[in-house]
């Protein structure tokens, strides 16, 4: 037989069958113990059997540019879907300049800051509507709107010593993070207790990017090995390379005031403080998610924890 029409005759690597079939030998290598052998069923699809040079590959990898190089270790990349929200991703902010004011050592207020999203503002929401008009009227003449350009206000905690608090409320594996004690400030008429974080400044965005229908178009990845960790809080997962959507990557800097060249320091400063849906101050208090936010969260599990019916 010709070797043009052995091609012919072997299985059609285009067919969505067959692909479904590679990919799932892939995941047959890296888990021989969990390959699939029974009848091909709607949930239960046998891969194709791997060659012996792919297995030898898995158990040996070498670096194609520099075989030289050992494999020191390895992780699968695994979805962290504890982690996920009920918007099923996560936002990326940077700051154009330095939200606090520069020190010899790291601010460790940085790691639990809180953005608030405000009011678009009657030009920003004018703008948008004509763009999505005109994207209406004509997409291949006019380019898709994209997300909206939102303003922020930024909060931190008064005082670094906050911190370790508000990690342990937000760390679900510390047995203590009920505890009303650790919190800073309470409410002298309710006695109720609260983080309070403070207004920094108004934040506008810079540039924007990304969407709900892209959010694997770039992931946020963590290395995690429950061996390395150490400490009382350890989180409770299996050792991976786990992943998290990005829907949405903006860029913010300090708000802008109209005509700045002409105005005063005074004057500016008037000017922001005039803001309608301005905030001072937020107090804070940590709960777990309402039914609601538990229902929706698990509505985004269910796309990637998948039951698989054996009966």
């Amino acid at each position: 037989m010709s070797a043009a029409k052995k091609r012919r005759g072997g299985p059609d690597q285009n067919d969505p069958l067959n692909m479904l079939r590679a990919i799932i030998k892939g995941f047959d290598i890296a888990y021989p113990d969990e390959v699939y052998r029974g009848p091909d069923t709607a949930n239960n699809l046998r891969g194709l059997v791997p060659s012996q040079s792919e297995t030898e590959a898995w158990r040996n990898p070498k670096n194609p540019v520099r075989p030289e190089l050992k494999l020191l270790d390895s992780y699968p990349v695994l979805p962290d879907l504890e982690a996920f929200p009920d918007t099923g991703g996560y936002m990326l902010m940077k700051f154009t300049t330095n939200p606090v004011a520069s020190t010899d050592t790291y601010d460790e207020r940085l790691d639990v800051g809180l953005l608030r999203p405000l009011e678009p503002r009657p030009v920003i929401s004018a703008a948008m509507q004509e763009a999505r008009d005109l994207y209406a009227a004509d997409p291949k003449k006019n380019p898709a709107p994209g997300p909206p350009p939102f303003d922020y206000e930024y909060f931190l905690p008064p005082d670094r010593k906050a911190v370790q608090g508000i990690k342990r409320k937000f760390n679900v594996n510390d047995s203590g993070k009920n505890s009303q004690e650790l919190y800073t400030n309470t409410n002298p008429q309710t006695g109720e207790r609260f983080f309070r974080f403070n207004r920094i400044r108004a934040y506008e965005t810079a540039q924007v990017s990304g969407s709900a229908e892209s959010k694997y178009g770039e992931v946020a990845l963590a290395l995690y090995d429950p061996d390395l960790e150490d400490g009382d809080h350890v989180v409770k997962k299996r050792k991976g390379a786990y992943y998290y959507p990005i829907l949405q990557k903006s860029q913010i800097r300090p708000r802008r005031v109209a005509n700045t060249s002409r105005m005063g320091a005074v004057a500016i400063k008037k000017e922001e403080e005039m803001y309608t849906d301005r905030v001072d101050y937020l107090d804070v208090i940590v709960r777990d998610p309402n039914a609601e936010e538990a229902m929706r969260r698990g509505e985004e599990k269910e796309k990637y924890d998948m039951v698989v019916d054996t009966n």
